[in-house]
């Protein structure tokens, strides 16, 4: 069976070696952690690389069949920095005791090699979807239980902070003004907007964040929110990850028309319902950073660049109350 062209990337070398069947199957059998899937042996059917970040990481899905002709769903996530053991710990610690409809995936194994570790595929319902059908409000609702759940599940070592996530907005922003000097002198208000309200957002509780949250990283499955992608994972201000997914819902609505926006509501009710703690200043602040950073993503992600203008608008209503 054909699989994906592999592209070359000098930082991820394996990549071709792990999209040919025959030559990948050896070290994925070995890489399986033996209580990972029932029925060995396995037989690898086919590899296609889902995700490539040249330079960075590569996402490849292969299709395992056992023997009882049972196709099981098994990702391969590689990066260049090599093995990722701290977000395995983390999917060890949470897959077994994820509860109150949502889950995350069960880590299946590792192949050194590879630079990669193995995840079990779920399939569901993406995220923007399952908001932009007819029970958003009813999805939101529950996805923000499910983060309340996941802000509450573990404690790990690295921290993400406040500061650092201002300072990173304020960098980008400064490197956009000094490319768009027609956009300069708004882009320099709103830097200095940003940093009297970030000093102004009080301090909340450490909890445990997924820190890139937003409708691409949770899928509906049955009654489950299935969480994914918690490589950068880190406990700050849960205000952060909350901020961050209305500012997508808002972003969405800016670039495609669509009215997802309204679901912040719900969503953010959901969360409370669950136990989780909010502060509306500490949402609002990062919610404002995450549209900032999409002033700057507008001009570098193909097929968005008509959002810039709108955004920067967004942005000076909200920090500084520009008509």
């Amino acid at each position: 069976m054909a699989v994906s062209a592999a592209p070359l990337d000098a930082a991820l070398p394996w990549i071709e070696t792990a999209l040919d069947l025959d030559a990948a199957a050896a070290p994925l059998t070995a890489g399986l952690r033996s209580d990972a899937l029932p029925s060995a042996p396995y037989r690898l059917e086919s590899a296609r690389l889902a995700r490539h970040k040249p330079g960075r990481r590569a996402l490849i899905e292969y299709s395992v069949v056992d023997r009882d002709g049972i196709r099981h769903g098994v990702l391969l996530k590689g990066r260049a920095r090599g093995l990722d053991r701290r977000t395995i710990e983390l999917h060890d610690t949470l897959a077994p005791t994820a509860q109150h409809g949502w889950t995350v995936p069960r880590a299946l194994g590792v192949i050194p090699e590879f630079q990669g570790w193995l995840q079990e595929r779920h399939v569901g319902q993406p995220g923007f979807g399952a908001l932009a059908g007819p029970d958003g409000a009813t999805v939101a609702r529950a996805v923000g239980a499910a983060l309340a759940g996941f802000h509450h599940a573990a404690v790990t070592e690295r921290r993400h902070l406040l500061a650092a996530e201002l300072d990173s907005t304020v960098r980008h922003l400064a490197g956009l003004a000094a490319r768009e000097p027609a956009l300069g002198p708004r882009l320099d208000r709103i830097q200095g907007a940003l940093v009297r309200r970030s000093n102004g957002i009080p301090a909340g509780p450490l909890r445990l964040l997924h820190r890139d949250f937003y409708p691409d990283q949770f899928l509906i499955e049955g009654t489950n929110v299935v969480l994914l992608d918690l490589d950068l994972h880190a406990m700050g201000d849960p205000a952060l990850d909350l901020g961050n997914f209305v500012g997508h819902l808002i972003e969405h609505d800016i670039r495609t028309g669509s009215n997802l926006g309204r679901l912040g509501t719900p969503f953010l009710d959901g969360y409370r319902r669950a136990g989780g703690w909010t502060d509306d200043g500490a949402i609002e602040g990062f919610l404002v950073l995450t549209l900032a950073r999409h002033i700057v993503l507008s001009t570098t992600i193909p097929g968005r660049g008509h959002t810039t203008l709108a955004l920067v608008d967004r942005c000076e209503q909200r920090l500084i109350g520009a008509p």
